[in-house]
């Protein structure tokens, strides 16, 4: 962050390292960009958590992990159809459903992350709007 003037206050580094803040920095050139970062649905290389910073949500990074969503997601799906199929069956074995209940662990761990991911992007497109912004259905419920 050596190359970005600060533009609002900064956050501390996190338990996994990284600086979340809640304001925009200007990198050098004078484009602001957004400091929520977006949780991608791929570990890092060592199984971290990989983040994007971008303010534009068509860009090829976030194209490409909403597609990865999407499909990690339909995986989850065919996986249950799979395993309701593999409980009717008096033949299955333990060695399915060792290797069934692996792969419905990795789905359920890709789900949450797609969740955590798209609860963390409502929540800072909420702390983005501007209270006229906000839907009627919020200010009901914040009565």
């Amino acid at each position: 962050m050596a190359n970005l003037k600060k533009a609002g206050r900064h956050a501390e580094p996190n338990e996994q390292g990284f600086r979340a803040a809640t304001e925009r920095f200007v990198p050098r050139g004078g484009v602001t960009v957004s400091i929520h970062p977006r949780l991608l649905p791929w570990p890092g290389p060592t199984g971290q958590c990989s983040y994007l910073l971008t303010d534009h949500s068509d860009s090829y990074l976030s194209r490409l992990a909403d597609e990865m969503e999407e499909v990690q997601l339909a995986m989850g799906i065919e996986l249950l159809d799979h395993a309701a199929a593999m409980l009717e069956d008096r033949k299955a074995g333990g060695t399915e459903f060792r290797f069934l209940s692996s792969r419905l662990s990795e789905a359920l761990r890709d789900a949450l992350r797609v969740a955590e991911s798209r609860g963390g992007r409502l929540a800072a497109s909420e702390e983005d709007a501007e209270p006229g912004e906000r839907s009627a259905a919020d200010a009901g419920t914040a009565e």
